[in-house]
């Protein structure tokens, strides 16, 4: 806007100058006029580079969070949590990425709610998750994910952390999603992490007693062992309450 102001400021007619920028910084010279106005505000987009807030939320999405499109142009990051800390977590992570995220209490939940189309579109770009009620990972997109967890070892460990967060323990981690679980222990190798083998824990079919339903799995899970005293030194938790 402030080129418009300044061919303003010069004495050129206001329509010719948001002809003028739009041609120049190819916006439309309607949009302009909005905006000079203050009929709207520019909603300019946010580039999302690795960071260690980005990658603890990579592993959010790759355990307990998800995203949503609505068809009514609302992109949402979505998580649903017991523990107020991880609430409050990932949400001053979203906001250290330029993004606002609200946090509300609800039957003994945390709903937390993010709206932004990039982060929905690079999360969707990293991995492919099921829906309500078959919501595990049903493809990663490797090259992509290690692109913005293996930048340094503080995207590695933030990126666990989010995982673990999600899914783990202070001495194990679960998925539904195999080939997770190996990169998981690669990556805690590296930091110095010892693990165990990945091990089946439930099959496809069994059912077990969540929220007061029973609920058959849709698809086995796995845990990968981890040592504790490794773990809580080299990575940690945002949860208090698993860091016990």
């Amino acid at each position: 806007m402030e080129l418009v102001e300044e061919l303003i400021a010069r004495g050129v007619p206001k329509v010719e100058a948001f002809k003028e920028v739009s041609k120049e910084r190819g916006i439309p010279w309607s949009t302009l006029a909005t905006w000079y106005y203050g009929k709207s505000r520019p909603v300019f987009k946010k580039e999302l580079k690795p960071s260690p807030e980005l990658a603890y939320l990579i592993g959010v999405y790759l355990s307990d969070g998800n995203v949503y499109f609505d068809g009514k142009g609302h992109y949402d990051f979505r998580l649903k949590v017991r523990d107020l800390d991880f609430a409050q977590e990932t949400k001053r992570c979203l906001e250290a990425i330029g993004l606002r995220a609200s946090v509300l209490r609800w039957n003994d939940f945390f709903w937390l709610r993010c709206t932004s189309k990039g982060l929905y579109k690079l999360l969707r770009s990293i991995a492919e998750k099921g829906t309500k009620g078959d919501a595990g990972i049903r493809e990663i997109y490797w090259e992509k994910l290690e692109e913005y967890v293996e930048v340094d070892e503080e995207t590695i460990r933030s990126f666990l952390r989010g995982l673990f967060d999600g899914d783990g323990s202070s001495n194990r981690l679960f998925n539904t999603h195999l080939p997770l679980l190996l990169y998981a222990k690669d990556l805690l190798g590296r930091l110095g992490v010892r693990t165990g083998k990945v091990r089946l824990v439930s099959r496809k079919g069994t059912v077990n007693f969540i929220e007061g339903r029973l609920i058959a799995k849709k698809k086995n899970c796995y845990s990968l062992r981890v040592n504790k005293k490794d773990f809580l030194a080299k990575v940690g938790f945002s949860i208090r309450r698993k860091a016990a």
